[in-house]
């Protein structure tokens, strides 16, 4: 028995080393793993220091007095061991304004090649911010766009539109990084030895010395010493191994009960044997009752194949039991009999080979009344997505994931119409959507979408204008929260295309706020613009001058040429005027015959010059009747204590003072105002 003390020492020294090496390579990989967190932590604060240092070059050119004044900053900051260099270039990047060298001074990009700021000079100057990282030599590079919106010498304004590189000396942060996943790992490897130690002690009192006593029970055991392979006796473990030895004495019983078990699975067993072209099926009972067949009772191939209704499975069943030896969950049709309904079965199979014969394990489910409803469902799907897709817009499933993602596990083919997308896009991605949303419409979705979510999910809704190839659609969107076991928070609406109404909506808007004749701004929709103008003159302290003209002799138009001529007369009225007024200015049609100008940022002065050069313009004009038109025009300039009717009764005033003057006049405040005289002024 001396033997039994080396081996017993043998398996502790492999069960040590096993956990060493266990250790050492958990401790291994969670320092390197460690290390590759901590790494791109340090890069991007590299990438920040250097992003921070190239925005302060930006506001160091926007307030520098010269340009030798910009060198010696740069220099300063560029004294840093961990800035390796820096360059200001002009905006064509043909020159080098400032740099940490002092060769480098107006020297084109296509010089400095290879410096460290050559690549990043040459490189396309984006509109935004950018970081590069070069891991070989552990730099970080910013490239900034020089931003400057008051230049204060004539340096900055070199630099307007240029840029600044800056290169720094990541090595430092790299270093801490690898320290960190360095400590992090002595710590573990501290922690992790503690454990294998703890671990293997308990191996060796709760395993090695209760299989030593079992050891030493069976070897006596197998010298006759006892009738039994162990003894019953000493510690649970002990006891326990002897109780599974002895019980290799009772295995034949075991294996009855295997057997009665095997008969009464609920699903089809069998074992094929092929020999010679003979079959030899051993099957447990519930074949006949699964399959509708006496599996039992084939005896030949024929009579095995003739069970399948399409040749096709059989034949791809056979290849694939040929060519992988093993088949799993393979669905097939089969005819019991003539009389009996046919019955879908799933077929697992395994093919090998024992004393050079073939044997087929063979397990058949029938899966019937499975199939049927899968079959079922599926056409009830495909009825649903039918009418999805048949229905005006797009029906659509949209899931927003606990994490802030998105997607669409469902939507119809009306997306595509809606948005004009390919075959080749996607569909079931939302960002597909976002893409083509205009900027000024995409903050409102987003919002909406928040506050959807905002609490207990509520309903969503939104109108929104899309890109497509065919111009910009309105969208309408209504969506409802539903009830779902799937994470995060899912939502079925559709998607409508309101083009026609919005068009519809907007030539109704114009309408209520324009003259129709005219093309000119109506009394609802100037009073709303005087009140804002006024306002805003007040607020920020500026002239506003009104205009009131008034057409002369116009009722004897309307007399002697009837209504038609009258209203083509207005209309030549209004073309006239507008062409002459500025951008900022508005042509109102106040009633019949009557027009307001408004006027922002026109003193008296500029509203008596304007209105002159309209008066002039009109009588100067050939109306559609052949003759000239003329026009009597009053003028109003905005006082403090003014309202919206104060001003525009002061300004039809003075049109009536111009009336009673002869007409054809500028008529002011004061009566008795002539042409000459607003010439004059």
């Amino acid at each position: 028995m001396k033997h039994l003390i080396p081996l017993h020492k043998r398996i502790e020294a492999r069960i040590a080393m096993a956990l060493l090496a266990l250790a050492a390579v958990f401790v291994a990989v969670t320092a390197w793993v460690s290390y590759l967190e901590h790494l791109p932590d340090a890069r991007d604060t590299a990438s920040r220091q250097a992003l921070q240092i190239a925005r302060t070059m930006n506001y160091a050119v926007e307030t520098v007095a010269s340009r030798s004044a910009l060198e010696r900053f740069v220099l300063t900051v560029a004294a840093s061991p961990r800035i390796r260099a820096i360059a200001l270039a002009s905006a064509d990047g043909e020159r080098i304004v400032a740099g940490s060298r002092l060769a480098w001074r107006d020297r084109s990009a296509r010089e400095l090649a290879d410096t460290p700021v050559g690549p990043s000079l040459t490189r396309p100057l984006p509109e935004d911010d950018v970081t590069l990282w070069r891991p070989q030599r552990s730099e970080a590079v910013a490239i900034s766009r020089l931003r400057i919106t008051d230049p204060v010498s004539a340096v900055a304004r070199s630099l307007v539109g240029g840029r600044v590189v800056v290169v720094l000396d990541a090595s430092d942060v790299i270093a801490r990084a690898r320290n960190d996943a360095l400590a992090d790992g002595a710590w573990l490897a501290g922690a992790v030895s503690a454990f294998t130690l703890l671990i293997f002690l308990l191996v060796r009192r709760q395993v090695m010395r209760p299989i030593n006593r079992i050891y030493h029970a069976l070897k006596a055991q197998q010298f006759g010493e006892s009738r039994h392979a162990a003894p019953e006796t000493g510690s649970p473990e002990i006891r326990a191994l002897a109780r599974t030895v002895n019980d290799f004495l009772d295995l034949h019983h075991r294996v009855d009960r295997y057997r009665r078990v095997f008969q009464d699975l609920p699903v089809a067993v069998a074992r094929i044997r092929l020999a010679g072209g003979r079959l030899r099926i051993e099957a447990n009972p519930a074949s006949r009752e699964r399959l509708g067949v006496d599996m039992a009772g084939i005896t030949d191939l024929r009579t095995l194949q003739a069970l399948f209704v399409n040749d096709n499975q059989r034949r791809a069943l056979t290849r694939a039991l040929r060519e992988h030896g093993l088949v799993q969950g393979r669905e097939v049709l089969i005819a019991p009999g003539p009389d009996a309904p046919q019955r879908w079965i799933a077929v697992t199979a395994r093919l090998a080979l024992e004393d050079g014969k073939t044997v087929i394990d063979v397990i058949a489910e029938d899966i019937t009344v499975r199939k049927e409803a899968m079959q079922r469902l599926n056409a009830e799907r495909d009825r649903l997505r039918d009418i999805a897709d048949s229905i005006p817009g797009a029906v659509y499933e949209y899931r927003l994931m606990p994490d802030g993602s998105e997607r669409f596990p469902f939507v119809s083919d009306g997306l595509r119409t809606l948005l004009g997308l390919s075959p080749e896009e996607r569909t079931d991605d939302p960002g597909t959507l976002w893409s083509r949303i205009l900027p000024e419409d995409l903050d409102q979705m987003r919002a909406a979408t928040r506050h959807a979510n905002i609490g207990t999910p509520s309903e969503w809704h939104a109108e929104f204008r899309v890109r497509t190839d065919h111009g910009v659609r309105w969208l309408f969107g209504h969506a409802i929260p539903a009830n779902d076991p799937g994470p995060g928070q899912l939502f079925r609406g559709v998607l409508i295309d309101i083009t026609e109404r919005k068009e519809l909506e907007a030539r109704l808007d114009r309408a209520a706020r324009h003259d129709a004749l005219t093309g000119a701004l109506n009394r609802a929709g100037f009073e709303p613009l005087l009140e804002h103008a006024m306002a805003t003159a007040r607020r920020y302290d500026r002239p506003l001058s009104l205009l009131m003209a008034d057409l002369d002799h116009f009722k004897a138009v309307n007399d002697r040429y009837g209504h038609e001529m009258g209203d083509r007369v207005l209309a030549h009225f209004a073309r006239i005027v507008s062409d002459r007024l500025r951008n900022s200015d508005t042509l109102v049609r106040w009633g019949g015959e009557e027009f307001i100008v408004l006027l922002p940022e026109t003193d008296p002065d500029g509203g008596w010059r304007i209105a002159e050069a309209l008066r002039q313009t009109v009588a100067a004009s050939t109306s559609p009747t052949g003759e000239a038109v003329t026009v009597s025009i009053g003028v109003a300039t905005l006082r403090p204590d003014d309202t919206v009717k104060s001003l525009i009764r002061r300004a039809d005033a003075g049109a009536y003072r111009a009336k009673r003057g002869g007409r054809n006049r500028v008529g002011g405040p004061f009566s008795g105002t002539t042409a000459t005289q607003s010439a004059a002024r």
